[in-house]
């Protein structure tokens, strides 16, 4: 924290007073950016580089770290497909980091109509469109051709399924 009040030019330090009474700097986003003594982003990018570059084994150098292969990993797991469809319930370690590895299934199509609301999902659902009009991608979306239906990604791969709120439907 030190080291951030340094390189705040005084003239743009401004105190706050915290919940506990006591006093902290803090710089207002504005000020910081249209300052003329602000930082470059070329700066600012190659400490945030530099900060990625150290490994959890130089802040503890206890944890070391195992270099997995990924020919390792497919050749225990015969997996073609991330189909939700194509698996049981309970998933090994190794089916999960492999469909991890494969990504999200995203089929393109064509898609069957549902019995209920007699409509088929489109691969436009894996994407839209926000109000500035910038196309956004729904990573979590998927749909399983085996099981006719969408489902997030994420929350099969990494739900607590001892949870008694948890649902494989």
């Amino acid at each position: 924290m030190s080291e951030r009040k340094r390189d705040i030019p005084a003239v743009l330090r401004k105190e706050k007073v915290n919940g506990k009474g006591k006093r902290q700097d803090t710089v207002s986003d504005l000020d910081w950016k249209d300052s003329s003594e602000a930082r470059s982003s070329s700066n600012i990018h190659s400490e945030i580089e530099e900060s990625q570059a150290h490994t959890s084994s130089d802040v503890h150098p206890e944890i070391e770290e195992h270099q997995v292969n990924d020919s390792d990993i497919f050749e225990d797991c015969n997996i073609i497909s991330s189909d939700r469809g194509n698996f049981g319930d309970n998933l090994s370690e190794c089916e999960r980091k492999i469909i991890f590895k494969l990504g999200p299934f995203k089929p393109q199509g064509p898609f069957p109509k549902d019995s209920e609301s007699n409509r088929p999902f489109s691969a436009y659902y894996y994407s839209y469109f926000n109000q500035a009009g910038i196309k956004l991608v729904r990573p979590w979306l998927c749909y399983s051709n085996v099981l006719n239906k969408p489902y997030c990604h994420f929350c099969w791969l990494l739900a607590d399924r001892q949870n008694k709120s948890y649902s494989s439907a």
